[in-house]
Protein backbone atom coordinates (compact mmCIF):
# COMPACT_ATOMS: atom_id res chain seq x y z
CA UNK A 1 0.00 0.00 0.00
CA UNK A 2 1.77 3.30 -1.18
CA UNK A 3 0.86 6.71 0.48
CA UNK A 4 -0.19 9.83 -1.35
CA UNK A 5 0.51 13.14 -0.91
CA UNK A 6 -2.62 14.64 -0.75
CA UNK A 7 -1.49 18.06 -1.87
CA UNK A 8 -1.16 16.37 -5.28
CA UNK A 9 -2.23 12.87 -5.15
CA UNK A 10 -5.85 13.60 -5.30
CA UNK A 11 -5.50 15.34 -8.88
CA UNK A 12 -3.86 12.43 -10.06
CA UNK A 13 -5.31 10.58 -13.13
CA UNK A 14 -6.30 6.85 -12.79
CA UNK A 15 -3.63 6.22 -15.76
CA UNK A 16 -0.73 7.37 -13.92
CA UNK A 17 -1.98 5.99 -10.60
CA UNK A 18 -2.14 2.32 -12.25
CA UNK A 19 1.50 3.36 -13.15
CA UNK A 20 1.83 4.93 -16.64
CA UNK A 21 5.06 7.01 -16.49
CA UNK A 22 4.11 8.56 -19.75
CA UNK A 23 3.48 12.58 -19.57
CA UNK A 24 0.62 14.32 -21.32
CA UNK A 25 -0.95 17.31 -20.90
CA UNK A 26 -4.55 15.23 -20.86
CA UNK A 27 -2.78 14.15 -16.80
CA UNK A 28 -3.09 17.67 -16.52
CA UNK A 29 -7.06 18.29 -17.85
CA UNK A 30 -7.97 15.33 -14.89
CA UNK A 31 -6.14 17.61 -12.19
CA UNK A 32 -8.18 20.13 -13.95
CA UNK A 33 -11.65 18.25 -13.28
CA UNK A 34 -10.99 17.53 -9.84
CA UNK A 35 -9.88 20.92 -9.40
CA UNK A 36 -12.93 22.48 -10.77
CA UNK A 37 -15.31 19.55 -8.82
CA UNK A 38 -13.73 20.92 -5.74
CA UNK A 39 -14.00 24.66 -5.91
CA UNK A 40 -17.64 23.72 -6.73
CA UNK A 41 -18.26 21.63 -3.39
CA UNK A 42 -15.31 22.81 -1.01
CA UNK A 43 -13.85 19.06 -0.84
CA UNK A 44 -11.96 16.64 -3.22
CA UNK A 45 -13.26 14.43 -5.03
CA UNK A 46 -11.32 11.77 -4.81
CA UNK A 47 -9.81 12.22 -1.63
CA UNK A 48 -7.55 8.85 -1.35
CA UNK A 49 -5.14 8.69 1.26
CA UNK A 50 -3.06 5.65 -0.45
CA UNK A 51 -3.08 4.60 -4.66
CA UNK A 52 -5.34 1.52 -3.88
CA UNK A 53 -8.09 3.74 -1.98
CA UNK A 54 -7.38 6.67 -4.68
CA UNK A 55 -8.57 4.37 -7.33
CA UNK A 56 -10.89 2.74 -5.41
CA UNK A 57 -12.62 6.30 -4.83
CA UNK A 58 -12.02 6.68 -9.03
CA UNK A 59 -13.64 3.72 -9.49
CA UNK A 60 -16.82 3.65 -7.03
CA UNK A 61 -17.41 7.38 -8.21
CA UNK A 62 -16.80 7.38 -12.13
CA UNK A 63 -17.72 3.38 -12.64
CA UNK A 64 -15.23 0.32 -13.04
CA UNK A 65 -13.42 0.86 -16.05
CA UNK A 66 -14.56 -1.26 -18.66
CA UNK A 67 -13.03 -1.63 -22.12
CA UNK A 68 -15.80 0.38 -23.54
CA UNK A 69 -15.15 3.07 -21.59
CA UNK A 70 -11.14 2.82 -21.35
CA UNK A 71 -10.11 0.76 -24.28
CA UNK A 72 -6.67 -1.38 -23.19
CA UNK A 73 -7.73 -1.16 -19.84
CA UNK A 74 -7.68 -4.97 -19.56
CA UNK A 75 -4.24 -4.62 -20.55
CA UNK A 76 -2.88 -2.93 -17.21
CA UNK A 77 -1.09 -5.08 -15.21
CA UNK A 78 -1.60 -3.08 -12.35
CA UNK A 79 -5.56 -2.70 -12.86
CA UNK A 80 -5.44 -6.45 -13.20
CA UNK A 81 -3.69 -7.02 -10.24
CA UNK A 82 -6.51 -4.88 -8.10
CA UNK A 83 -9.66 -5.89 -6.43
CA UNK A 84 -11.46 -2.77 -7.66
CA UNK A 85 -14.93 -2.20 -6.33
CA UNK A 86 -17.80 -3.53 -9.33
CA UNK A 87 -19.62 -0.34 -9.67
CA UNK A 88 -21.61 1.72 -12.78
CA UNK A 89 -20.27 4.70 -10.51
CA UNK A 90 -23.13 7.32 -10.57
CA UNK A 91 -23.38 10.53 -13.49
CA UNK A 92 -21.89 13.53 -12.41
CA UNK A 93 -24.84 15.68 -12.39
CA UNK A 94 -25.92 13.14 -8.80
CA UNK A 95 -22.16 14.25 -7.06
CA UNK A 96 -23.46 17.23 -4.93
CA UNK A 97 -21.74 20.13 -7.95
CA UNK A 98 -23.12 23.25 -8.30
CA UNK A 99 -23.33 23.35 -12.18
CA UNK A 100 -25.55 23.66 -14.79
CA UNK A 101 -25.50 21.57 -17.36
CA UNK A 102 -22.63 22.84 -19.32
CA UNK A 103 -20.23 22.84 -16.63
CA UNK A 104 -21.60 18.83 -15.92
CA UNK A 105 -20.45 18.55 -19.95
CA UNK A 106 -17.42 20.55 -18.77
CA UNK A 107 -16.37 18.49 -15.86
CA UNK A 108 -17.24 14.91 -18.06
CA UNK A 109 -15.09 16.15 -20.68
CA UNK A 110 -12.13 16.46 -18.16
CA UNK A 111 -12.67 13.45 -16.14
CA UNK A 112 -12.67 11.07 -19.11
CA UNK A 113 -10.79 7.41 -18.34
CA UNK A 114 -8.67 7.05 -21.32
CA UNK A 115 -6.28 10.31 -21.31
CA UNK A 116 -6.93 10.85 -25.37
CA UNK A 117 -10.62 11.07 -24.72
CA UNK A 118 -10.14 14.14 -22.47
CA UNK A 119 -10.42 17.66 -23.66
CA UNK A 120 -7.67 19.77 -24.25
CA UNK A 121 -6.81 23.11 -22.27
CA UNK A 122 -7.82 25.15 -25.85
CA UNK A 123 -10.91 23.38 -26.04
CA UNK A 124 -11.76 23.54 -22.35
CA UNK A 125 -11.63 27.34 -22.46
CA UNK A 126 -13.62 27.59 -25.60
CA UNK A 127 -16.03 25.23 -23.61
CA UNK A 128 -19.41 26.80 -23.35
CA UNK A 129 -19.46 26.68 -19.80
CA UNK A 130 -17.34 29.99 -19.78
CA UNK A 131 -19.01 31.52 -22.30
CA UNK A 132 -20.87 34.19 -20.35
CA UNK A 133 -17.31 35.64 -19.52
CA UNK A 134 -16.41 38.89 -21.06
CA UNK A 135 -14.13 38.46 -23.92
CA UNK A 136 -11.36 40.51 -22.58
CA UNK A 137 -11.26 37.94 -19.71
CA UNK A 138 -9.99 35.19 -22.29
CA UNK A 139 -7.20 37.47 -23.25
CA UNK A 140 -6.17 37.58 -19.79
CA UNK A 141 -2.17 37.38 -19.12
CA UNK A 142 -1.35 33.96 -17.51
CA UNK A 143 0.37 36.38 -14.40
CA UNK A 144 -3.02 38.74 -14.08
CA UNK A 145 -6.23 37.77 -12.18
CA UNK A 146 -9.23 37.19 -14.10
CA UNK A 147 -10.32 39.91 -10.98
CA UNK A 148 -8.57 41.95 -12.70
CA UNK A 149 -11.24 43.08 -15.21
CA UNK A 150 -13.70 45.59 -13.31
CA UNK A 151 -16.89 43.29 -15.19
CA UNK A 152 -16.02 40.49 -12.98
CA UNK A 153 -16.44 39.96 -9.47
CA UNK A 154 -17.36 37.22 -7.00
CA UNK A 155 -20.73 36.99 -5.73
CA UNK A 156 -22.22 35.28 -2.55
CA UNK A 157 -22.58 31.34 -1.95
CA UNK A 158 -26.65 31.91 -1.10
CA UNK A 159 -27.00 33.44 -4.96
CA UNK A 160 -24.67 30.68 -6.64
CA UNK A 161 -26.19 28.88 -9.35
CA UNK A 162 -23.57 28.05 -10.92
CA UNK A 163 -20.16 29.78 -10.99
CA UNK A 164 -20.84 32.06 -14.23
CA UNK A 165 -24.38 31.75 -15.22
CA UNK A 166 -26.41 34.71 -13.44
CA UNK A 167 -29.90 34.58 -12.10
CA UNK A 168 -32.91 36.51 -13.57
CA UNK A 169 -32.25 39.31 -10.63
CA UNK A 170 -28.32 39.15 -11.47
CA UNK A 171 -28.31 39.80 -15.21
CA UNK A 172 -30.39 43.39 -14.44
CA UNK A 173 -27.71 43.88 -12.35
CA UNK A 174 -25.26 42.64 -14.71
CA UNK A 175 -25.77 45.07 -17.27
CA UNK A 176 -25.01 47.75 -14.97
CA UNK A 177 -22.32 46.08 -13.19
CA UNK A 178 -20.57 43.63 -14.90
CA UNK A 179 -20.06 40.09 -15.05
CA UNK A 180 -20.75 38.24 -11.34
CA UNK A 181 -18.33 35.42 -10.42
Amino acid sequence: SSGINAEYGWYRPPDVLLGSTKYSTPIDMWGVGCILSEMCTGKALFPGSTVEEELYLIFSTKGLPTEITWPGVHQIPDFIAGEWPHSVGEPIEKLGLRLDSAGVDLLDKLLKYPPRWRISAADALRHEWFSSLPPAVHSTPPTESIFSHKEVFLRSDALLAAPFRQSTKDKKRRSKAGTIV
